[in-house]
């Protein structure tokens, strides 16, 4: 969500990385102060006359910085914090500036207090951490015609990510799907020495009393704290491996291989040998 360093994309363009740039726009603040009103949770602040400047000057300041940088192929308005008349009128300045790429906000699935939203700026339609029964509903009503894209999913955190396979089950069968973005990279915590066995230690919140804090809640990524890898990015590389083969007769041991590469042909990138036992 929302990088704030420059040199970002500009190692994205050189290892050629897609890039969905969001603005710096989120409201879990508004969250803690409201908790129990669903009508002044995240959507308190897009509603308000005060946001309407503050949220466009965000959406502009993204959008100019970065717009000459070829791996973004998308904007989002944000990141959970809801949706009114502020972001409406940021998504539609946004598409009149730029309607080379496409635009993105998971926000607009949370419409509170009957207001009548307008998401005719949006292409995609984007969720959190939807099931696989939700997917099979959304893909399987002709009239749903925006692509579908999970902003976060398979959450990293304790043993997780988990159902791997089982989403890109679905993601790989229909062209709608567009995919996701596993929450998150890295886990987020302090080094504080090492124990007695030479094991590296780490803090999160809570352990040097203070507060508010969220726990553990930031320890939740496929990297370690010291960056290295744990098994739940094993699973993913796994999932998502550039070449899938399935066994089409096994008399003859004939193998069906499925290139998962946009741009590369299979001939160019790798050779195959296999054993019948």
């Amino acid at each position: 969500h929302y990088p704030n360093a420059p040199w970002f994309t500009e190692l994205c363009d050189e290892y050629g990385f897609y890039v969905i740039a969001e603005a710096d726009v989120e409201c879990h603040g508004a969250v803690a102060i409201y908790t129990g009103s669903g009508e002044k949770t995240y959507g308190d602040i897009a509603m308000r006359d005060i946001s309407d400047d503050i949220i466009l000057d965000r959406e502009q300041r993204n959008v100019i910085r970065d717009k000459n940088h070829a791996s973004i192929f998308m904007w989002s308005l944000g990141n959970e914090a809801g949706w009114g008349r502020s972001f409406e009128n940021a998504g539609r300045w946004v598409k009149s500036y730029d309607n080379t790429r496409l635009v993105h906000y998971e926000g607009s699935t949370h419409v509170t207090g009957g207001y009548k939203a307008d998401l005719s700026m949006l292409d995609v339609y984007s969720r959190m951490y939807d099931s696989t029964e939700e997917f099979k509903r959304y893909l399987s009503d002709e009239k749903n015609t925006k692509p579908y894209m999970l902003c976060e999913f398979v959450h990293a955190m304790g043993n997780g990510p988990g159902d791997i396979e089982d989403y890109f089950e679905i993601i790989y069968s229909d062209d709608r799907f567009a995919g996701g973005f596993v929450w998150e990279w890295c886990d987020h915590a302090i080094a504080i020495g090492k124990m007695s066995d030479g094991r590296h230690k780490y803090a999160y919140g809570g352990d040097s009393g203070e507060y508010p804090h969220d726990g553990n809640f930031c320890v939740d990524g496929l990297v370690f704290p010291d960056r290295t890898v744990s098994s739940g990015l094993l699973e993913y590389k796994n999932v998502i491996r550039p070449v899938r083969a399935s066994l089409v007769n096994g008399e003859t041991g004939e193998v069906r291989l499925e290139n998962k590469l946009d741009f590369t042909n299979l001939s160019d990138y790798l050779y195959l040998t296999y054993e019948v036992v």
